[in-house]
């Protein structure tokens, strides 16, 4: 699948998944969060794969949180959408739990300052 904000290498048992909004700190607008959910359904499903490093693309961060930008502009129903279906539900299935059984992934969990090995 062809993403534009992030990318993702698969090779060799591992897949690295790197967030390319580094203007905007890697921040997770409702496009990022929706092809990080499809990237990581795809790796999910794929029982060669022992490792999966999430990182984020330029130097000063990993992922600066939600996009407040993209925020401002919604409505409060969507922002609640937004909030509801999109950032704090993602990183609760994938970051929070970080374990195989949270996120039916066949590998162990770890995580670094700059990027997180799940």
């Amino acid at each position: 699948m062809a993403y534009e904000n992030i990318r993702l290498d698969i090779q060799d048992g591992q897949a690295i998944l790197k967030i390319e909004r580094p203007k905007a700190l890697n921040a997770l607008n409702a496009a990022t969060l929706g092809e990080l959910e499809a990237a990581l359904r795809e790796v999910s499903k794929d029982e060669r794969l022992r490792i999966l490093i999430i990182t984020g693309a330029g130097e000063k961060a990993f992922v600066a949180g939600a996009d407040i930008s993209e925020m401002a502009t919604m409505t409060t129903a969507q922002a609640r959408q937004f909030l509801g279906t999109g950032y704090f539900t993602w990183w609760k299935r994938s970051a929070s739990r970080r374990s195989r059984r949270s996120m039916d992934m066949p590998w162990e969990a770890g995580a670094s300052s700059r990027s997180a090995a799940i």
